[in-house]
């Protein structure tokens, strides 16, 4: 027993999750008289152990779309907004110096947070190229490190402020400054890691709206920090175009040319002239944080107003330097701007695939309908039929689930088709892989109240599990409801399994009771797909099928069948009565002929019982303990009524029937089928 209960243990360790509640004291001593025991209780203790550093090495290992890696993403993105704005505005527009102040603190701030994320990452499980989750710690760390590993490195590492701590001397001031501001700029491929973060979350989201919005958000974005960037360097080239020198009148033509200045009349020297002069001389002359934020809208309107290729004209280049970038910037704006601006237009006006299959079939159908004489009931029918295809089907409507994976295909199918396939009995104690495939071939149905879903003597080509609301199944007359079906059940599965005459046929009809939701399994995915693959699902059927027809004689089905033919013959009969009384010239030979025929149909009466009883016979079955005329069907009966009138013919088949001739100038009519 003891052996028994230490397997059972053991047992339950080798699950993974199991051994959590298995506590293991190392100071309980106990004495074995056996070294098989002592060399399983090593064993179990070294299997506990193992367990316990797996689960502690798995537990500081995030999940990418974990709330804890989502809620430090958020983080990253607004120190990542932070930092591409800061960057470029204060190396151009603020004093760079390795003082401490608050500035300078916040910045060391945000460095050594992207230096937490980078240790973040390391522990960070990846999804690999085929969709599986890796969270062993050396796959994580390889792939890191080959990836974006480098970029992280260069842009979390603050390198001004150890330049600062090293080199602070006072002779190399201008030189470290230099350095520093070039050092800085290396930040700005935190760019990178910002798209990277938001390309994350377009992928892992799975909502349509979000992911628009995402995309929306990521052009726009690009637009802000295009427009940003380029305008804090637009403003930069006036402090390369440095011309505050004294000049003589032998060099003052050359300074002129190449640094772009004008002559001094006060002082006969060199002087600057750029655009900001030229625009506001006050502004480029003016200090302080306003006047550089002011510097800074400046800049920062021509750059749009270059990028979006409208140039209003009221800043204006004015050395070769600045013209060069100008150019620049209306390059940069034909591609970038148009790009994101386009792209954000097609997608603020892009509808999901679903949505525009849907608008396009129901185009087809508007199509179709508009030059036939189809009723404005059977058109919303079918547009209904539409729209509920796609909402309860879409893997019907497009077949881009095709391309997935087939385990990852049947995770989808199994949760679009949940609140449908999920809810019936008989699917409800099978694996999830056969109904995932089975779930695959069904298509919706929706039905209104007092609908016919199929009627009696149809040929039957499907079979329906009802999904909500309740279907009525009517006696053959349709005169009173036999049974019901409620959410769960199937009809019509009869047919399927037998293709002979007359079980083929439906033997009932059936009809809505109210709103109907149902669920279709045709004929030819029944035998092509279910009866290959899931035999046991196909026999399972099949025995229900089998189990109902055996409550079902063979007489009701010929009842079924004589009654459709007599009601055909007397609409037969009816079309001939009414297109004789319409001629208005008739012959009297004519006349005496239907006077015949009516005083005919009055003696045929008598022997309707006769030809009853041969139809009830036909087939080689007979019906013992019925009436003549009468074919019985649950607690009721079904009479037979004989034609209002007689045609004077003889059944050649169940299927036929032989008229007499008739005399020359009158109608004939085909053998009924």
């Amino acid at each position: 027993m003891a052996r028994h209960g230490m397997l059972g243990r053991s047992m339950r360790r080798i699950i993974p999750g199991v051994g959590e509640d298995v506590e293991y004291d190392p100071d309980v001593k106990k004495i074995k008289n056996s070294f098989v025991e002592r060399l399983q209780m090593q064993a179990e203790k070294a299997r506990f152990d193992a367990a316990l550093r797996t689960k502690w090495r798995y537990r500081i290992m995030l999940v990418p779309d974990g709330i804890p890696r989502v809620a430090w993403d958020i983080l990253s993105v607004c120190m990542l907004m932070y930092t591409i704005f800061d960057i470029p505005y204060s190396l151009i527009f603020m004093t760079s110096s390795c003082a401490w102040d608050w500035h300078e603190n916040l910045n060391f701030a945000v460095d050594c947070l992207f230096m937490f994320d980078i240790l973040l990452n390391f522990n960070t499980a990846f999804l690999d190229d085929t969709s599986d989750l890796i969270m062993e710690h050396d796959m994580v760390a390889y792939n890191y490190l080959r990836g974006w590993f480098g970029i992280d490195m260069v842009s979390s590492l603050p390198f001004d402020r150890i330049i600062c701590e090293f080199g602070s001397d006072d002779s190399n001031a201008s030189g470290i400054v230099r350095v520093f501001k070039i050092i800085r700029l290396l930040k700005l491929a935190r760019v990178l890691k910002f798209l990277r973060v938001l390309k994350k979350w377009e992928q892992q989201t799975g909502s349509q709206s979000v992911s628009t919005t995402i995309r929306i958000m990521k052009f726009v974005a690009m637009l802000v920090i295009v427009a940003h960037v380029c305008g804090c360097f637009w403003y930069w080239l006036l402090e390369l175009d440095d011309c505050m020198i004294d000049d003589t009148l032998d060099t003052l033509l050359l300074n002129s040319a190449v640094c772009g200045c004008i002559l001094d009349s006060a002082g006969g020297g060199c002087q600057d002239w750029n655009w900001l002069i030229k625009y506001d001389t006050q502004l480029y002359f003016a200090g302080g944080a306003e006047d550089a934020f002011s510097k800074y809208l400046t800049s920062v309107y021509f750059t749009v107003a270059t990028l979006t290729t409208v140039g209003y004209g009221d800043i204006q280049p004015t050395n070769d330097t600045e013209r060069a970038y100008s150019i620049l910037l209306s390059l940069i704006g034909a591609i970038v701007f148009a790009f994101c601006i386009g792209s954000i237009s097609s997608l603020a006006a892009q509808a999901n695939k679903t949505e525009i299959l849907v608008e396009e079939a129901l185009r087809e159908l508007t199509d179709f309908f508009r030059y036939r004489p189809i009723s404005k009931e059977y058109q919303s029918r079918a547009k209904q039929h539409v729209f509920q295809l796609a909402r309860r089907a879409p893997h019907k409507v497009h077949h881009i689930l095709g391309i997935l994976p087939d385990r990852i295909r049947k995770e989808v199918v199994e949760c679009v088709t949940a609140d449908t396939v999920g809810t019936l009995k008989i699917f409800s104690s099978m694996d999830r892989n056969t109904r995932a495939e089975i779930a695959w071939l069904l298509t919706p149905q929706l039905l209104r109240p007092k609908e016919f879903l199929y009627r009696v003597m149809d040929i039957g080509k499907a079979m329906y599990f009802v999904v909500r609301g309740e279907l009525e199944l009517l006696s053959p007359d349709e005169s009173r409801v036999v049974s019901k079906a409620g959410p769960g059940e199937f009809v019509g599965e009869i047919p399927l399994f037998y293709q002979t005459f007359p079980n083929c046929c439906r033997d009932c009809s059936v009809r809505a009771r109210g709103n109907v939701e149902a669920l279709e399994l045709t004929l030819a995915d029944l035998n092509s797909h279910i009866k290959p693959h899931f035999p046991d699902v196909y026999e399972a059927l099949r025995d229900f099928a089998k189990a109902r027809l055996e409550f079902l004689p063979v007489a009701i089905l010929k009842a079924i069948f004589r009654s459709k033919m007599q009601n055909r013959i007397r609409e037969i009969e009816n079309q001939r009565v009414n297109y004789v009384m319409q001629r208005r010239k008739m012959s009297r030979a004519a006349q005496s002929y239907y006077q015949r025929g009516q005083d005919g149909a009055l003696k045929s009466n008598r022997s309707m019982s006769l030809t009853a009883s041969a139809m009830l016979s036909w087939g080689g079955s007979s019906t013992s303990g019925m009436v003549p005329g009468q074919v019985g069907w649950g607690e009721g009966l079904i009479k037979i009524q004989p034609p209002n009138a007689v045609l004077r013919g003889t059944f050649a088949s169940p299927t036929s029937v032989a008229f007499p001739p008739t005399p020359a100038g009158s109608t004939t009519y085909d053998s009924l089928q």
